[in-house]
């Protein structure tokens, strides 16, 4: 799919404009898309999805606080995606933010992850911390 043809034909194409943003970063044009990430939160706050992809693409990159943050929203947004769950407790593991493990920890198990699941994130986390 041209995803910039998308957009000329329909200028408020959600899935075109997120699309468009995730190629971009997958080419490395890192700016610009983060630049689209930004423009379609500003056109649509309300979407978990793109505060989880502006996240992954803060992931990768390492910006740590950024994608907790943006990881949390999508959670407030969209509190039955077990993956942005997931995301949010392996960065507060990371980040050794305390204080909120025990509440996003509780969160997964509401939402089905059994509890060895959840140690398994927490030790993966522990290792790439070191």
């Amino acid at each position: 799919i041209d995803y910039e043809q998308a957009i000329m034909l329909q200028p408020d194409h959600f899935e075109a404009k997120l699309g468009l943003a995730i190629l971009l970063n997958k080419m490395k044009h890192y700016t610009e898309a983060m630049d689209r990430i930004n423009q379609l939160l500003q056109q649509y706050p309300e979407k978990a999805e793109a505060y989880a992809t502006r996240a992954g693409f803060e992931k990768e990159r390492e910006y740590w606080e950024l994608a907790l943050y943006d990881f949390t929203i999508a959670t407030q947004l969209d509190p039955n995606n077990k993956d942005y769950h997931i995301n949010r407790l392996e960065l507060l593991y990371r980040l050794n933010q305390q204080s909120e493990i025990p509440a996003e920890e509780k969160a997964l198990r509401s939402l089905g992850i059994p509890k060895p699941a959840i140690d398994q994130i927490k030790e993966q986390a522990k290792h790439r911390r070191s």
